[in-house]
Formats: C-alpha cells, sequence, structure tokens
C-alpha cells in the first residue's frame, strides 16, 4: 500500500501588529500567551499524524 504524505501549513499572522496593540504589559502578556498556545495546539496535533 501506497503512503500517502501530506502538507499543512498553518500560519497565523500578522504576529507584530497583534502584540503592538497591548496598551498594557498584561494585555502584551495575553496576547502572547495567546499565540502562543495555538501554536502548541497546532504542533501537538501535527505530530500526531
Amino acid at each position: 500500500m501506497d503512503k500517502n504524505e501530506y502538507l499543512f501549513i498553518f500560519t497565523i499572522t500578522p504576529v507584530q501588529s497583534f502584540i503592538a496593540q497591548a496598551r498594557k504589559t498584561r494585555d502584551l502578556h495575553a496576547g502572547s500567551r495567546i499565540l502562543s498556545e495555538l501554536i502548541k495546539k497546532a504542533n501537538r496535533k501535527s505530530t500526531k499524524i
């Protein structure tokens, strides 16, 4: 049986402007945390395949 290989491209943009909109340190922390969690979950899903 042939093994099928797939390429999945997942991007989150624009990160820099998203973080630049932070008005307070806690906003910056929350925005960074959200982006980090999204990347972690996407990475976990891709390594399970």
